[in-house]
């Protein structure tokens, strides 16, 4: 049985790591330490969900 985290890694793991590289630079996340706090967020029309995902950027160095 897949977890939330499971579908959010198949679905946005390339678009994540695309969003991490662009507005960090040529690296990863870190994922022992990951923070993935989730929020239900009330709305009028339909609750949603919000999730954070809080780790340590580990720049690749340049050769």
């Amino acid at each position: 049985m897949l977890t939330g985290k499971d579908v959010t890694d198949l679905v946005f793991g390339d678009t994540s790591k695309a969003v991490v590289q662009e507005k960090c630079g040529n690296g990863i996340m870190r994922a022992i330490g990951l923070g993935l706090p989730v929020e239900k967020v009330p709305n009028p029309q339909v609750d949603r969900i919000e999730l954070r995902m809080r780790s340590r950027f580990l720049a690749h160095d340049s050769w």
